[in-house]
């Protein structure tokens, strides 16, 4: 409910506040959003927002994963023996898990005020939402 407001009070900003403190039956709530965002599975629901600009504040990140159950057993252990090593080759065994998805750029948060209208930033939130919280403790009632 109170995204359009954040949207168009902080465009044309490039540092915007986190939250945003709103009235209500109940006294004053502070709404927060966080600089983080869900991962999308592809570009696909930002392309017709953003068009060639979508590189621009989304980049494509990747994690791997294996599937034991897919692995024949009497090759399972020769098999990840061999990845690990490889992994250790490289110094970066911690990194084995992987998975392929889309994200933000880190400016994304930042720019998405000063760049994009009103309209496609509440288009964006809608399939890429931004994280928020509602904070009541401490706040005038």
């Amino acid at each position: 409910m109170v995204a359009p407001t954040y949207f168009q009070i902080n465009h044309g900003k490039h540092e915007v506040p986190s939250s945003v403190a709103v009235n209500s039956p109940q006294g004053e709530v502070l709404v927060n959003f966080q600089n983080r965002y869900k991962s999308l599975p592809d570009e696909s629901p930002i392309l017709p927002i953003l068009g060639d600009r979508t590189e621009e504040f989304f980049r494509q990140a990747f994690e791997l994963k294996v599937n034991g159950d897919l692995i024949p057993v009497d090759h399972a252990q020769e098999l990840l023996d061999e990845v690990v090593a490889l992994f250790k080759r490289f110094n970066c065994e911690q990194a084995l898990e992987a998975k392929s998805c889309v994200k933000p750029t880190k400016e994304f948060h930042a720019a998405r005020h000063l760049i994009l209208t009103p309209e496609q930033n509440l288009l964006l939130d809608q399939v890429c939402p931004i994280v928020s919280g509602v904070k009541t403790k401490g706040r005038k009632k």
